[in-house]
């Protein structure tokens, strides 16, 4: 016997270290799903690659077999659409959003992000063949008379400045123009070209205007009319209702039809409204000109709004508005009154200008202004109140955006920037713009504010959350947990507060730091959790604070945090630096009793507050009581000493079985079954059905809330059962049912992954077993 189990231990040491990595520790799985249109009808196999975009990341190269093609769909105009899924075992990817590349067949790159779903990973991507479709291109003259050209490509202008490149092909010129589909393959209609009309198209040397544009039978036909020059009058009509100043001598430079740029001088002007001026200029009979750039004198301190000609009058039209400087900062460290500015420019950002009513009406333009300073500019071109929206772009989501920026333009031409919280304004410029010691009502510091004189935004860096339950066991911080009716969960929030909690820098003089309010938030309790009394714990670095105040809102069944911090000053003195407190640690803990009976909401139970979620999950225990009977129905002497039940899980047999014998008195209870499916959250129905199988007996399923009552009843009177015939036991069958095993393909082009061989090992293992002790053993059906 000893020696029998020496090779027994032998065995599963040299099968353990046979196992693939992926079945010694917990692989990170990642499910890839792929949505693929292609007009190819009959695709074998697919092969992609991935990565995630760091400077020294593997790639690796997926394979797609036919059995992964899970759906192939034919759809209209010789398309089909193909779903493949795999997954891939062990995915360690840096962060969650990857690059995939389609080699074969050839469909392109798309980036896509890890989602988690019932916490599972998911990538899903859908890929289109681009379908391009050919257009003939024909030029004629006004006469109808064709136009024959040698240029390799010929560019048209589209009248939002993109362009399109003709390309010449066998002495012909074509256009490919890709056309989109529906899910269905329906081919969508063509947007109109939209070429920019009286457009100068130079062609071999010379100019054209084009004059017309007629799409028929897939053919393109432009006319075009040569370019000649000649005098025109041209009027330039600058208009705004601010008041504005142009220098006399001033330069002015018109961007002509041909492309040439056209100098003009500028006479004084002083007021509001429009400013006219008329010059008589040789350039080509047709097409629009407009303005390169304002003159110096407007440069600095005002914009163009619009610019429009009107080719009956030969008028341009210029909208001017007053140029509003906006610098977005964000101190990283203690600065001074000399360096805070140059050391806290930030980039990721952009404006938006909004009217009153908060509709968008133009967008930042960025620029870097003369001293190297990354700013926005919006114009404005009469007084009035608006708005002020910063939003993220490359990225950049660290910063806290929600503030509303107040922008008033006074009558005189004045402007005044100030922050709005919800609650109260603050100046946003700390240069004292609003102080008229500092600037007078002229039209010189009128214009300089705003524009050399910059305004000033310092949004805060976003609070850090951290949201949990807390273990009852062993007083770990979880995300999920699962739960019982009438249990009691204690959730822990965490808040790291940002060194620069919302500064405001004001009137030139302090610094304020700590505005009111901004770290307030309500966190919404699920209506299965009640609240207990007196659980509230709130602390910053440890300690009781005075700064914010948490109470419970029972009207709204919601955990209230209010933000009470003080507001701290400190002088700018050239001397000094200004100090920006440490981070700190909020903690706040509070406890809740998981409560819900028939008129509750159903599914698992979610608290989820600035993106972190805690997920709750019900589960129930289900007890279970056998019973023997005579066939009069009175309680007898259990007839076997042990019987196995098995648990069906809607109606599906499951692979979990429980013992009732004479040990435990012939009661279980079956623990921890969840209540919702993980997939839909559907309630979960659960049977348990005794094994033991015998026609003499009728067996009874008694169901009571969570209980089973299972009674096994004689149908008639029988002699007891010999002393063999009570200790045997379920029969396990001689043939045991083959061991199936289902393969990934997964080759790595700078290292290798595991493939998926899970069953080999275990059926080995199961062996070995057999042959030592020459027992039977049960060999089920395994899928991987």
């Amino acid at each position: 016997m000893l020696k029998k189990l020496f090779y027994l231990i032998l065995s599963v040491g040299i099968l353990t270290f046979m196992l693939p990595n992926n079945l010694q520790a917990q692989s990170n799985v990642l499910n890839l799903q792929y949505t693929i249109y292609s007009q190819n009808p009959d695709i074998q196999s697919f092969k992609n690659e991935v990565d995630d975009g760091g400077f020294f990341s593997d790639v690796y190269e997926y394979e797609f077999e036919q059995k992964d093609i899970k759906q192939k769909t034919q759809l209209n105009n010789g398309l089909y659409r193909y779903v493949i899924e795999t997954s891939d075992e062990d995915a360690n990817y840096n962060g969650n959003v990857l690059n995939v590349n389609f080699t074969e067949p050839k469909l392109g790159r798309k980036q896509g992000k890890i989602t988690i779903i019932n916490g599972q990973k998911y990538l899903q991507l859908e890929f289109r063949e681009k379908i391009l479709k050919k257009y003939a291109i024909k030029f004629q003259d006004a006469a109808g008379k064709e136009l024959q050209f040698t240029a390799s490509s010929i560019s048209l202008k589209l009248a939002d400045n993109k362009s399109i490149n003709l390309q010449q092909k066998n002495k012909m010129y074509y256009l490919y123009r890709e056309k989109e589909y529906t899910d269905q393959g329906d081919f969508l209609p063509l947007a109109d070209l939209n070429l920019l009309s009286k457009q100068i198209v130079e062609i071999s040397g010379r100019q054209y205007i084009l004059e017309k544009t007629v799409l028929d039978d897939d053919v393109y036909t432009f006319t075009l009319k040569l370019a000649e020059k000649a005098e025109r009058e041209i009027k330039i009509s600058f208009d705004m209702s601010l008041p504005y100043t142009i220098s006399d001598g001033d330069e002015l430079e018109l961007l002509m039809p041909d492309g040439t740029v056209n100098k003009v001088k500028l006479s004084a002007f002083n007021g509001r409204g429009e400013a006219d001026y008329n010059y008589k200029l040789l350039t080509i009979k047709e097409g629009a000109i407009k303005l390169k750039e304002l003159p110096r004198s407007l440069r600095s301190y005002y914009g163009i709004i619009k610019q429009e000609f009107d080719p009956k009058t030969e008028t341009l039209r210029v909208k001017l508005g007053k140029r509003i400087g906006i610098v977005v900062l964000q101190p990283q460290a203690d600065v001074n009154y000399n360096n805070w500015i140059p050391k806290s420019i930030i980039s990721g950002v952009a404006l938006n200008l909004a009217d009153e009513k908060g509709n968008i009406i133009q967008s930042g333009q960025k620029r870097v202004n003369m001293y190297g300073w990354e700013a926005n500019d919006v114009f404005v071109s009469q007084a009035g109140t608006y708005w002020i929206q910063i939003t993220a772009i490359n990225g950049r989501n660290d910063l806290d955006i929600t503030r509303k920026y107040q922008l008033q333009i006074k009558e005189n031409g004045r402007p005044y920037l100030q922050t709005y919280n919800g609650q109260e304004y603050a100046l946003a410029n700390p240069l004292g713009a609003e102080d008229g010691t500092i600037a007078d009502d002229n039209s010189y510091t009128i214009n300089l504010l705003g524009s050399k004189t910059l305004y000033y935004i310092l949004p805060g860096h976003k609070a850090e959350f951290a949201k949990n339950v807390v273990d009852k066991t062993n007083n770990q911080l979880l995300q999920t947990q699962q739960v019982k009716n009438g249990d009691t969960v204690t959730f822990n929030l965490k808040m790291l507060i940002p060194s620069d909690h919302n500064i405001l820098l004001h009137s030139g003089k302090y610094a304020k730091l700590g505005n009111k309010n901004d770290l307030s938030f309500a966190d919404n309790l699920d209506p299965r959790l009640r609240f207990v009394e007196g659980s509230l714990h709130l602390t910053v670095n440890g300690q009781p604070t005075d700064d914010f105040i948490a109470t419970y809102n029972a009207q709204k069944h919601a955990i209230v945090l209010q933000d009470k911090s003080k507001t701290y000053t400190a002088d700018f003195d050239f001397n000094n630096n200004i100090k920006l407190p440490p981070k700190a640690t909020l903690e706040l803990s509070f406890t809740t009793k998981v409560n819900w009976t028939s008129n509750s909401p159903k599914g698992n139970i979610i608290n989820e507050l600035a993106g972190e979620k805690v997920i709750l999950k019900p589960v129930k225990d289900i007890k279970v009581q056998k019973i023997w009977q005579n066939s009069e129905g009175d309680n007898i002497s259990a007839l076997l000493k042990a019987v196995n039940v098995r648990l069906y899980q809607d109606g599906q047999k499951t692979d979990k079985t429980y013992e009732l014998t004479e040990l435990n008195h012939w009661q279980i209870t079956v623990t921890d079954l969840p209540i919702y499916s993980s997939l839909d959250q559907h309630k979960i129905s659960y049977e348990l059905k005794e094994e033991y199988d015998d026609n003499a007996y009728q067996v009874i399923y008694n169901k009571k809330d969570d209980k089973v009552t299972i009674i096994n009843k004689l149908k008639e009177k029988k002699p007891q059962p010999t002393k063999s015939e009570k200790n045997k036991l379920t029969e396990i069958p001689d043939n045991p049912l083959p061991s199936t095993k289902i393969t990934k393909k997964i080759v790595a082009k700078t290292g290798e992954r595991h493939s998926n061989t899970k069953a080999g090992g275990f059926c080995c293992l199961l062996l070995a077993v057999a042959t030592v002790f020459g027992r039977k053993q049960v060999f089920t059906k395994t899928d991987y």
